[in-house]
Formats: structure tokens, sequence, C-alpha cells
């Protein structure tokens, strides 16, 4: 059974310079779980496992998850991970962004 993951991706897509598109970027990644890594000398933190969306302004994801002890990445928008996304954050984020559409 395919887990929809492309199917995912192609909605996740959104016309740049929208305003479904600039609410899609402002949420951004969060995960109870990242790495480290040296990148040009530099000490990088990934999101790792199941990545979350947050936007700024409160303590919870799209999903309803508390992320008071998580790491946020706020130069990461959740639209362009590569890792597992929530599905639920997924939903909430169209959800958001189909009620800014203006067709």
């Amino acid at each position: 059974m395919p887990d929809g993951s492309s199917r995912e991706r192609r909605r996740m897509t959104i016309a740049k310079g929208s305003a479904s598109h600039e609410q899609a970027r402002s949420a951004f990644a969060t995960s109870p779980f990242w790495s480290t890594t040296l990148q040009e000398g530099r000490l990088q933190r990934e999101p790792t496992l199941q990545v979350h969306a947050k936007t700024m302004g409160t303590a919870k994801t799209l999903c309803g998850q508390s992320t008071l002890s998580w790491a946020k990445f706020w130069d990461v928008s959740f639209a362009t991970v590569r890792t597992d996304r929530c599905p639920r954050c997924i939903e909430a984020l169209i959800t958001r962004t189909d009620v800014g559409r203006k067709d």
C-alpha cells in the first residue's frame, strides 16, 4: 500500500508569491529529535525522525503537540523538510493554505 508521500508533496506545492505560499513558508520545522553535522566548518543542527510544523506565537505544532522541550528550526520551512513529515501537520497546513486562497 503506498504511503501517499508523493501525493502529499504534490499537495504541498503552492504557487510562489501567493498568500498561501507565504502562510506555508511561515510554518517552520520542529522536532523532539535532531542530529548535528559539520558542514563547511560549522556545526549544523537538522531535524530528524518525524518533523512537525509550527508557527510563531504558539507552543504547539499544527497537529496540537506541545513543543516546549523540542528543537525549533526557525530557518527551516516545514514545506522543504526532506525527512518524514507529520501527516497531521501536513493536513493542517493544507487546510490553512486552502482557506487563504482566493480562487
